[in-house]
């Protein structure tokens, strides 16, 4: 059984794959349940490729701030705390559907309700929970030394995620010794990803969900007319497709058409989610990140990315650098470590779901 937490892309496109996966080596995936919020739907692209019903359930979010930009921590925290009876029910729901399915593994890809579940219940089904996120468990991990206070709440947040579970998988860009709960795995690439055969035209792609970001790269396209951008959003303002200009592009949510897209393009602009700068590096692109304002995790993706040599960041699409962006990086290693993914994943579920 899968349980994904519905915020952004990555964990969807890491569900994808370990789906495609488990089809290759005849593992059944029983159900998959989604956390939703009021602010987020479910990418078509999800539901199109999942060949069973996607349960869904109301799940915990972060509220983002007046300008669309920034995500707000104490309110966030303030508000599901207020809404706790609604995520008991919820929790109750997911508890009745393993009961009729019985699986041998539960797979939490970062879903904080399987943690408070477990904390509640203490399920007996074993549970795997995957992300980027447990890498910051891993006592080699290093953190930017700006805020001990959000370090601590993005740890203490990431633990209640993984919290009974018997194995935590941290997806990371690079190789770091196992500990006895922690695995590190590679980033989880879908099979059409892996398939892809790059590119570079000369046009600029992105990826942001929140509105203010989209304005401001708008802004930052109307000041440079000469490049060609090319942006995935979920607002509600483009229901498939919206031309700024004749160099500003605007698109909903698509797999293929994205997988099209970042295959080509010579630059990706993003926010500092893992998931798109993984896929991003994997074709050896440019990569300029701009981490959501008050998102430690992803001033962390960030500072991590920048410090392999593998891309660079700023606070505002405003301060945009173009220019090339890595900086000594191995590719080949890079893409090794990837392609490898499948067997290592594979070998931790299978032991997880085998009696201690």
């Amino acid at each position: 059984m899968f349980v994904i937490q519905g915020e952004g892309r990555g964990h969807f496109t890491q569900a994808i794959s370990l789906y495609e996966i488990c089809k290759r080596r005849n593992i059944e995936v029983c159900a998959i349940w989604v956390g939703k919020s009021p602010q987020r739907s479910i990418p078509q692209f999800v539901v199109d490729t999942f060949h069973i019903e996607l349960n869904t359930f109301e799940s915990p979010n972060f509220l983002t701030d007046k300008s669309k930009k920034g995500i707000l921590v104490g309110k966030s925290i303030v508000h599901h705390l207020s809404h706790s009876r609604k995520y008991l029910k919820e929790i109750r729901r997911i508890n009745v559907d393993i009961d009729i399915h019985k699986p041998d593994v539960l797979v939490n890809f970062y879903e904080p309700l399987i943690g408070i579940s477990q904390m509640i219940f203490n399920w007996s089904v074993p549970i795997v929970s995957i992300a980027h996120q447990y890498v910051y468990l891993h006592p080699k991990f290093e953190f930017p030394k700006l805020s001990k206070w959000q370090r601590a709440g993005l740890s203490y947040f990431t633990q209640i995620t993984g919290s009974g579970s018997k194995l935590l998988l941290a997806i990371s860009l690079y190789k770091l010794n196992d500990t006895d709960i922690i695995k590190v795995i590679p980033p989880l690439l879908r099979t059409d990803f892996l398939n892809i055969q790059p590119e570079k035209q000369d046009f600029i792609l992105s990826y942001v969900l929140n509105a203010g970001y989209l304005n401001e790269l708008i802004a930052w396209q109307a000041a440079n007319p000469g490049k060609i951008v090319h942006c995935f959003t979920d607002s509600k303002d483009v229901a498939e497709y919206k031309m700024v200009n004749d160099n500003m592009h605007l698109h909903s949510l698509s797999d293929t058409k994205f997988l099209d897209m970042i295959a080509k393009c010579s630059t990706l602009a993003s926010t500092a989610g893992f998931e798109t700068v993984a896929e991003a590096i994997y074709l050896s692109k440019n990569i300029f990140m701009v981490p959501v304002a008050g998102h430690f995790e992803q001033l962390c993706n960030a500072m991590d990315v920048k410090s392999i040599g593998a891309g660079n960041w700023g606070n505002s699409f405003a301060d945009m650098d173009l220019s090339e962006t890595s900086n000594g990086f191995d590719y080949y290693q890079y893409k090794t470590w990837v392609d490898s993914a499948e067997t290592t994943i594979i070998e931790h579920i299978i032991k997880a779901s085998q009696p201690d």
